[in-house]
């Protein structure tokens, strides 16, 4: 062989060695990422969601929806796709909600408002996370056209919410577009709901609705942990519940969508004592936690003229139509304990909420608006159209002012209790209530919806009855949304204010605050760790994403600045910690 193909053979085995040390850990690495995705989202799920069985497929009997908000209409969507008839059971009933001031202030024009008593938020605005929109197309496909008719935005997100660090979540359209996510829906939660519940009782004549109260579960005879059927009491004229009439349905499967009243954990209890499962009862006891942050809000909203809508739009750097949030601002614990948000709602009004953890001073009164900014720019830097935005509001004549106290955080473990019906499952705030100012309510709900579709469709009709139905999707959603509960849990604790839950202290997850501060701080210096985190709250990416070797180096130089005190934001930093000390 001469030396010119030898020297030629050399080349080519270096270039395969090369090339293999490159691409084997590439390809391993985006493997591990695939199962990562697989395991920890619905990503994956949701593509695979929306087809009906075929009829002589169909699970026989009725599925029982417990609850007709948000989290019951995504159930029942799924569930019309797998049995031969589909329940929803909602107090309320599910007609568009009467208009009612009775829950609010109105100074000093009389102003009407959809009221739903059981839902804390109905008429506030919300921002829906990306996931949300995804599978409103998915599902359907007329929903954006809808969503501008009733006055809603879908617009790019970012760019709105600042913290003392500076601003988080400006995602890039570029790494929008890369994920095929177009845009966000910017709603009331009133209108969100409309669209959702026309689309989902005009997707399949087998989803039909009664209004009345469950009010426990009933179970075979021969398996006690079999459900039979749902016990339901049935609505008055006045809209109370009538404990004078009650009815039993038979089910073959319940799902729990009764919000923060979680109402699931004591039909089961309840169920076990009819049962003589009293042992089981008591294990019950341990499945569910809760914390406190103390927590109060207010909320105004505004009915703007015309003319002055048009001195709004002048007054501040974006178009009151074409944008869902004005401004929100995010406290650093240890610097505030407040936050506030300006949106933009459908019908010419703007709404300002205030609130914040450990009984925050909130603007009481109208009169208070204006003082509480100038007070809140003590501690942040807020851009100077907010004064002047502030001093036409307090103008208007029409507006609502409603102050309310946030429930508990609270979670039910399901997945750790070892004896439960195995037709019965828990969906979105029935199982898993956090702070809501991080605004993954409603993507939680969803995804439970999602979880519960890949189970049955992982469930073929001949083994429906004898399938653990909860058991498998608690485990499953315990895998996708207990990161959800993590990692808000984590930020509230680092508020000295917080009371933990029983058998915790705010030591238990002082290394997740100081890691979640991090991150935060990072966010907002660096364009890619901040998306990675969108992309994650958002429930898009996996939680993992934020442990890669990049990503924990760059809050390893965060944590070091901040100990020699290099720069203005690790001097924020140290003074917080400072003043958390005292």
């Amino acid at each position: 062989m001469s030396p010119i193909h030898s020297n030629n053979r050399s080349f080519e085995v270096v270039c395969l060695y090369s090339t293999g040390l490159i691409l084997v850990p590439w390809a391993a690495g985006w493997c591990l990422r695939q199962y990562l995705l697989r395991k920890h989202t619905v990503v994956k799920e949701l593509q695979r969601s929306g087809k009906a069985r075929p009829d002589d497929k169909r699970i026989k009997g009725t599925a029982v929806i417990c609850g007709g908000s948000i989290s019951g209409l995504w159930t029942a969507r799924v569930c019309a796709d797998h049995f031969e008839d589909v329940l929803i059971i909602e107090p309320d009933g599910l007609g568009e909600p009467s208009a009612d001031e009775s829950d609010d202030d109105v100074q000093p024009n009389k102003v009407l408002e959809p009221v739903r008593k059981r839902v804390l938020q109905y008429v506030s605005a919300h921002v829906f996370q990306s996931i949300n929109l995804i599978a409103l197309r998915h599902f359907f496909p007329r929903v954006e056209q809808e969503v501008v008719e009733r006055g809603g935005l879908i617009l790019p997100f970012g760019g709105y919410v600042h913290t003392n660090y500076g601003i988080i979540h400006k995602i890039p359209r570029s790494l929008m577009s890369s994920l095929n996510i177009t845009g966000t829906t910017f709603i009331t939660r009133h209108g969100y709901e409309s669209i959702l519940r026309q689309f989902v009782l005009d997707s399949s004549p087998r989803i039909r609705c009664m209004t009345g109260s469950v009010s426990g579960l009933s179970s075979d005879s021969s398996d006690p942990r079999n459900i039979s059927g749902v016990t339901v009491r049935k609505a008055r004229t006045d809209g109370s519940d009538d404990d004078s009439e009650t009815q039993n349905i038979p089910a073959v499967f319940v799902a729990d969508c009764t919000g923060i009243a979680q109402a699931g954990l004591k039909w089961i209890k309840r169920l076990h004592d009819i049962s003589g499962q009293e042992n089981n009862k008591g294990t019950l006891d341990g499945i569910r936690t809760s914390y406190d942050i103390d927590s109060r809000f207010v909320t105004y909203r505004f009915f703007v003229p015309e003319d002055t809508w048009t001195v709004l739009d002048s007054l501040i750097p974006m178009s009151l139509d074409k944008t869902g949030v004005l401004y929100a601002f995010i406290p650093q614990t240890g610097i505030d304990n407040r936050y506030f948000i300006i949106n933009r709602l459908e019908g010419h009004r703007i709404e300002i909420a205030c609130g914040g953890w450990g009984n925050p001073q909130i603007p009481e009164n109208i009169k208070e608006l204006e003082d509480y900014f100038r007070d809140f720019a003590r501690k942040a830097d807020l851009p100077a159209w907010i004064f002047p935005l502030a001093e036409e509001l307090v103008k208007i004549e029409k507006y609502t002012c409603k102050i309310a106290k946030i429930p508990r955080m609270s979670y039910i473990r399901y997945h750790d209790a070892p004896s439960l019906p195995r037709n019965f499952i828990a969906v979105g705030d029935a199982m898993m209530n956090t702070n809501p100012i991080f605004g993954q309510g409603c993507g939680k709900a969803l995804i439970g919806a999602i979880v519960l579709d890949s189970v049955l469709r992982a469930t073929a009709t001949e083994s429906f009855e004898s399938i653990d139905i909860g058991k498998k999707y608690f485990e499953t959603h315990k895998e996708k949304l207990d990161e959800a509960w993590n990692g808000t849990k984590s930020i509230d604790y680092g508020f000295s204010t917080t009371i933990p839950a029983s058998g915790e202290t705010l030591a238990t997850e002082a290394a997740n605050a100081k890691l979640s501060d991090l991150v935060l701080q990072l966010c907002a210096e660096d364009a890619k760790v901040d998306a990675t985190l969108w992309y994650i709250r958002s429930f898009l990416a996996p939680t993992t994403d934020v442990l890669s070797p990049m990503i924990l180096a760059k809050i390893f130089v965060v944590w070091l600045k901040r100990v020699l005190g290099i720069g203005k934001i690790a001097n924020i930093a140290n003074a917080a910690r400072h003043s958390r000390s005292l």
